[in-house]
């Protein structure tokens, strides 16, 4: 049976406690009953505390902030190269199962056929170098309309850059953090760092650990935003909570 830490009283139907916030060991019925306790449990209760932010700060997360492919359902590789972001849904896929499903895309098409690609990587001389070259060669002979996303099916624009930004707004339009993320990454490659302030701060809000890492960034520097060094360290320990490699 659960009884306030102060008066001893039992949690019944009438009675109901509450949890002290911080330490969330104890029970009080009232907050006077807390405010009495208070001088018998302070040294307790900072202890306890400090030792509930570590165990959730040093637990191994289930999975990196990126997650798992969406295809696949494999976790995705910490090096962002060898992800894809779809503009469309916001979703990460994995290179291989972006590629499995632009080949399925060749293959469907009248013209050019996976024969075709197979011939290319067979002739060409830069096939054992590099023999992404010439596949990437032959996507872009192919109709764009004929290429997907992999998760949400919707046709994919992969060299108009005009309207990839227009299909990213649509994704922030739906507070979609991830979109918001990257709208910012792309502000801060231009210089504009209060703009990227912004956007990380919007994202973070929204639980992007990604965010919380660059906005841990901003502040340890002072780019776009006055030096904090206190923020710095709450949003870096955020990512790192969130399982971002380099904040852990």
């Amino acid at each position: 049976m659960t009884c306030c830490a102060s008066c001893g009283i039992a949690e019944n139907d009438g009675i109901k406690l509450k949890t002290c916030t911080a330490c969330k060991s104890v029970r009080y019925c009232s907050i006077k009953c807390q405010k009495d306790h208070r001088p018998h449990h302070k040294r307790e209760c900072k202890k306890r505390a400090a030792e509930s932010r570590d165990e959730v700060l040093f637990r191994q997360p289930e999975s990196s902030h990126l997650g798992d492919c969406e295809i696949c359902c494999q976790p995705l590789l910490l090096d962002e190269r060898k992800s894809t972001l779809m503009p469309c849904c916001s979703k990460m896929v994995c290179n291989s199962c972006d590629m499995r499903n632009r080949m399925t895309e060749v293959d469907r098409a009248p013209s050019p056929g996976v024969s075709t690609l197979a011939s290319i990587l067979t002739q060409s001389e830069s096939a054992e170098t590099n023999p992404f070259h010439d596949i990437a060669r032959l996507f872009e002979s192919m109709p764009r309309a004929e290429l997907r996303c992999p998760f949400c099916r919707q046709p994919r624009s992969l060299n108009n850059q005009k309207e990839i930004e227009k299909i990213f707004m649509k994704r922030i339009e739906v507070n979609d953090p991830v979109a918001m993320c990257k709208m910012g990454k792309q502000r801060h490659r231009e210089g504009d760092c209060s703009t990227a302030f912004e956007w990380y701060t919007k994202a973070a809000g929204l639980g992007d650990t990604a965010a919380h890492y660059l906005l841990s960034c901003l502040f340890l520097n002072g780019e776009g935003v006055e030096k904090d060094k206190k923020k710095s360290i709450y949003h870096m320990e955020q990512a790192a909570i969130g399982g971002h490699p380099s904040a852990r």
